[in-house]
């Protein structure tokens, strides 16, 4: 699981990222803005997209 924050920001010109928390820590998380891994400078809406690069596999014998 991946708890996402710093979601809103105010505008001062500089860039703004997103961040990922996940239960367990410590798992690999990508976060894309509109597809680009650069944070914008801009003001506006962007589409953040979290994407965790771990696959767990549990099995029970």
């Amino acid at each position: 699981m991946a708890t996402l924050g710093n979601l809103s920001a105010t505008y001062d010109g500089s860039p703004k990222s997103a961040t990922a928390t996940t239960t367990p820590a410590g798992l690999a998380v990508t976060i894309t803005y509109n597809g680009s891994a650069i944070p914008p400078t801009t003001p506006g809406t962007i589409r953040s997209s979290p994407r965790s690069a771990t696959l767990t596999i549990t099995s029970v014998c």
